[in-house]
């Protein structure tokens, strides 16, 4: 359910019609990239440690199992920074970015998953010639 839920509100972040500004020109390694990133760094990693409270919650990880809450941080830092910087391209609304960024968060390796198959279908077409077969 919370894959489906982060797959529509990432369809709706690129159908939306901000996505046809252009990107601001804050590189993302910057100074000021980073500073902005951090924060957003911060709500991703809480959005992981959510997801790992649910999991002792269910049973399915021990509470006080450090190493994986944090792996589960690490990988829910690396899916809300990946959001961010589409986000940041897209120039969405900064309140709808931090949303996206926390979903991204908790629902970690699934969002990488998920941005993984858009990308496939969506940017690869524009690398492959016509009729050519991937």
């Amino acid at each position: 359910m919370k894959t489906m839920l982060f797959a529509l509100c990432f369809a709706l972040v690129l159908l939306s019609g901000e996505a046809l500004s252009q990107a601001e020109t804050v590189a993302p390694f910057s100074s000021d990239g980073l500073k902005a990133l951090l924060p957003m760094l911060l709500v991703a990693a809480l959005g992981g440690a959510v997801s790992f409270l649910q999991k002792v919650k269910a049973g399915e990880a021990r509470a006080f199992n450090i190493s994986e809450m944090v792996g589960e941080m690490v990988i829910a830092s690396f899916a809300g920074m990946l959001t961010y910087w589409l986000c940041r391209y897209f120039t969405i609304n900064e309140w709808l970015m931090a949303a996206l960024v926390g979903m991204a968060g908790h629902a970690g390796s699934r969002a990488i998953f998920v941005m993984e198959k858009v990308a496939e279908r969506k940017v690869v077409p524009l690398f492959l010639k016509s009729g050519e077969d991937r």
